[in-house]
């Protein structure tokens, strides 16, 4: 057994050279399957949007203090980082989020975002985006990949909507404060309010009793023309009395009006008494109408206000750039798999060369191996 020695450049290249077939059939091989792979595989479209962040100060309305207690709580303060950049991927990474995207887009009617349970679909969304905070040059980096260019670009815009929901619901803001206890009060005033009417509607159909000057009014002037016309009858009748020296033929006919005008005039005088006594009631319910209007409409004017004051307070979520549909495939990229083709090519070539020489090798060392012992 002739003893081993190490392989030279020569002898290197003297095997390479008897095997070249071999190499460029691999070699070959590999760059056919690179642009089989390219040109049959499902094309990929990256949508992007990019987010910026910016220092917490009192001047810009930025996120609020109580938010700013609670992450550094956490110990996620970051130091001399913006917040934002450390609030923003947390929110889009989220389960709200996810689920507030899914179920805008409808992601259920897609094949490619299809589950079982919840976490198996917010999984499959969060499998097709990333997050990427760059905390240097200040901002949030969005990015979607799909089949479908305009669902990558949707998926990331909406994911962005989401952010700038979520964020203005951790913010917790005075005006926003005021503006939601206003908001209950206006609905538990106006309930007391049409309360108060209904009331008032009900007791003035019931005792038909709509204004009280008014209907009084009108009463006095026919119980005064009542009994002026009363009057007028009696002098009549007593001067026909005293110059017949006795009752005449229309005596009975006169009697009998006189006393019409009695029952009237008594009818008009009880009603005079149940309009007074029911003013009193009367004229509560309509101060209390008056009341709850004067309420209600001083609260309507302290909601503008307070709309008007959280518009002025309202965070903005500073979006340098919202996703557009991309026009080109991210995937799969000609130019890198035929690079990848070429090198696997060359290396998988150089290896199969020396790996068949070294088994060669192997197996001719194993025989003489064998014939020593024999």
């Amino acid at each position: 057994m002739q003893r081993e020695q190490d392989l030279s450049l020569i002898t290197l290249i003297q095997i390479f050279r008897a095997r070249i077939k071999l190499f460029w059939l691999v070699f070959f091989l590999s760059i056919i399957v690179a642009i089989a792979y390219a040109l049959l595989a499902r094309h990929l479209y990256t949508a992007q949007a990019v987010v910026l962040t910016q220092s917490v100060s009192s001047s810009t309305s930025s996120i609020s203090s109580s938010v700013m207690d609670q992450l550094s709580s956490l110990g996620l303060s970051g130091g001399t980082a913006p917040l934002e950049v450390i609030l923003y991927p947390n929110v889009l990474e989220s389960d709200t989020a996810a689920l507030y995207v899914y179920e805008k887009l409808a992601l259920s009617h897609y094949e490619l975002f299809k589950g079982e349970t919840t976490e198996d679909r917010i999984k499959a969304l969060r499998d097709r985006v990333r997050i990427h905070a760059d905390s240097y040059n200040r901002r949030v980096i969005i990015e979607a990949t799909t089949p479908d260019p305009q669902l990558s670009a949707d998926i990331v815009n909406a994911f962005v909507e989401a952010l700038e929901k979520l964020v203005a619901q951790v913010q917790a803001s005075p005006a926003r404060r005021k503006l939601a206890y206003l908001e209950d009060k206006l609905v538990k005033v106006k309930q007391e309010l049409d309360d108060a009417q209904r009331k008032l509607k009900e007791f003035q159909e019931t005792y038909l009793l709509w204004d009280v000057e008014e209907q009084a009014s009108k009463l006095i002037e026919e119980v005064t023309e009542l009994s002026v016309e009363k009057e007028r009858l009696l002098l009549s009748l007593n001067t026909e009395q005293k110059l017949l020296g006795g009752s005449g033929p229309g005596d009975s006919i006169q009697r009998s009006r006189i006393a019409a005008y009695d029952d009237a005039i008594k009818r008009y005088q009880e009603e005079l008494k149940r309009i007074a006594g029911l003013s009193g009631v009367l004229a509560d319910l309509m101060r209390e109408v008056e009341v709850k209007e004067a309420v209600y409409t001083f609260l309507i004017t302290q909601y503008e206000q307070a709309k008007l004051e959280e518009m002025n307070e309202v965070y903005v979520v500073p979006v340098l750039e919202y996703a557009r549909v991309p026009e080109k495939r991210s995937w799969p990229t000609r130019k890198l798999i035929a690079g990848i083709g070429l090198v696997a090519g060359i290396l998988g070539g150089l290896f199969l060369v020396f790996f068949l020489e070294f088994w060669n090798r192997f197996r001719e060392k194993l025989r003489e191996a064998e014939r020593e012992s024999l």
